[in-house]
């Protein structure tokens, strides 16, 4: 919708499961969490273990509400809306 590429759009399922070493191996410019804050939070931070990542090292670890991304409703406008605000900058 604004121009970002997730890296599994691969992924043939629509609940795709991912492991740390795929993660590092595509190596994102950004990374967004869409769990509760709290645990965002501990999770995004976890990140910091790999420096050289570009998510990283250039500081954009992010949340987003998961009721706005994660509950396919009409609030996934919103949910489109907070993830393209923290992309469009990259693009």
């Amino acid at each position: 919708f604004c121009g970002g590429k997730n890296i599994f759009d691969h992924a043939t399922s629509l609940t795709y499961s991912s492991d740390i070493e795929s993660i590092l191996k595509h190596n994102p410019e950004i990374i967004i969490a869409t769990a509760m804050a709290f645990t965002s939070k501990t999770w995004l931070e976890r990140w910091n273990r790999w420096p050289y990542l570009s998510a990283v090292k250039n500081k954009r670890l992010y949340h987003v509400n998961p009721d706005h991304l994660v509950r396919h409703t009409l609030r996934i406008l919103l949910g489109i809306k907070e993830v393209c605000q923290l992309i469009q900058p990259l693009i």
